[in-house]
């Protein structure tokens, strides 16, 4: 076998189904690691609360909207309507991938917060240099 392919086997493995879920919940244990432990590298604290609502939404989003598709729109497919639509089967087929998109998009929303959220201040720049020697 190539190792190639083997390589992207795994890859695409780790990003789908439970591997996703563990991306999501390590980026959102990093967020809480760096307000913890590195809160002056938080240049925008209002985009940093974004990026935690949104890596919080991306892993309790997905199940729900799954649950109330299967209980509130699939038991209306009981109840027969003359308009195709109408019924639950037209509206969960019409549902679902809003269901199956909102993990990914709101990951992605998250990360992107997450990194503009990050990142030295404007003050950091000059003490980022060592100090000069005296004899210099």
């Amino acid at each position: 076998m190539d190792p190639d392919f083997l390589q992207m086997m795994y890859l695409s493995q780790m990003f789908s189904g439970q591997g996703m879920a563990w991306v999501q919940v390590a980026l959102l244990a990093c967020l809480f690691a760096m307000m913890l432990f590195r809160p002056e590298r938080i240049r925008s604290p209002w985009l940093f609360r974004w990026a935690g609502l949104f890596l919080a939404f991306s892993v309790i989003a997905p199940p729900v909207l799954w649950l109330c598709i299967r209980l509130f729109v699939e038991d209306m497919s009981v109840v027969r309507s003359p308009r195709p639509m109408a019924s639950g089967g037209g509206l969960a087929s019409l549902l679902s991938p809003i269901q199956m998109a909102s993990g990914p998009t709101l990951l992605g929303l998250g990360i992107i917060c997450g990194v503009f959220a990050l990142g030295p201040r404007a003050g950091d720049a000059s003490r980022a240099q060592p100090p000069r020697h005296p004899l210099e």
